[in-house]
């Protein structure tokens, strides 16, 4: 009998060991989700108002860029968070969807706003986070942010295929060396049904036009190579930063909604 309650105890704690750990679905900023609006991530990070050196609305997205944030235990130059309103992002392919119409607020768009409240901040309620960019200074020893950051999300991986929204490049590779690293969650593909994948193909090419309309971008390959969610660590000549990009993962929520509603 004790024999069985040493093992059961024995599995209970590896178990809460594992749960503990950074999963495949967590490449993301620390300490926030792609869920999260600008006003959350501010909140979960602790931001003031202070130190947040000015916010950048528009109709389909937004941004903050802060300074001097201490992340993976060096601080960095500066951080660029961006928003996506991924129904908005949708709808602004057609132009015909967008005469006449008025937003609340819509004379801050496009200007840098200095002077941060809540009404700003409510602009952006409908705008998850969906890149982040983190630039170090060009003296930050990369390897100790590394180190850090392996201890978080685990092993890298070898190489990954990266697209990009709303343009007609065909993507970039990115492999594993000295300079980059990368850290990705599972592939598209893997996380849309086979009975509705020509919905979701469909639903994709709001976001990516060429999609079936250009070999890079054939429905297949781009399900299988593009990521769900995705960090680069690159310690290049006057490039020293991170990179996290949780688009697809946006995309793909954003039509699992429309698809079950329409079941």
């Amino acid at each position: 009998m004790k024999k069985f309650v040493s093992i059961v105890l024995f599995m209970s704690f590896v178990l809460c060991s594992c749960s503990r750990k950074q999963s495949a679905a967590d490449v993301v900023f620390p300490g926030t989700t792609w869920e999260m609006n600008m006003k959350q991530v501010m909140d979960a990070l602790h931001l003031q108002d202070e130190e947040i050196s000015y916010v950048f609305p528009d109709r389909s997205g937004s941004m903050f860029h802060t300074e001097g944030y201490e992340l993976f235990g060096t601080k960095t130059k500066s951080i660029d968070f961006q928003f996506l309103d991924y129904e908005e992002c949708k709808v602004s392919n057609e132009t015909a969807e967008l005469e006449g119409r008025v937003y609340e607020g819509q004379e801050l768009f496009g200007k840098n706003q200095y002077d941060l409240d809540d009404s700003l901040l409510r602009l952006a309620d409908q705008h998850r986070l969906a890149e982040v960019i983190a630039t170090y200074p060009a003296d930050t020893d990369m390897g100790q942010v590394l180190e850090k950051m392996k201890k978080m999300y685990g092993d890298t991986i070898s190489e990954i295929t990266l697209y990009e929204v709303y343009t007609a490049m065909p993507p970039k590779e990115y492999t594993d060396s000295e300079q980059v690293k990368i850290w990705a969650a599972d592939p598209v593909a893997s996380v849309v049904p086979a009975e509705e994948s020509d919905s979701y193909r469909d639903g994709w090419k709001q976001y990516i036009k060429d999609i079936d309309e250009q070999g890079w971008a054939e429905w297949g390959r781009f399900s299988s190579d593009a990521r769900m969610q995705w960090i680069l660590w690159l310690d290049e000549k006057d490039n020293q930063r991170l990179m996290f990009m949780g688009v697809n993962a946006g995309i793909y929520q954003t039509l699992q909604e429309q698809i079950s509603e329409e079941a």
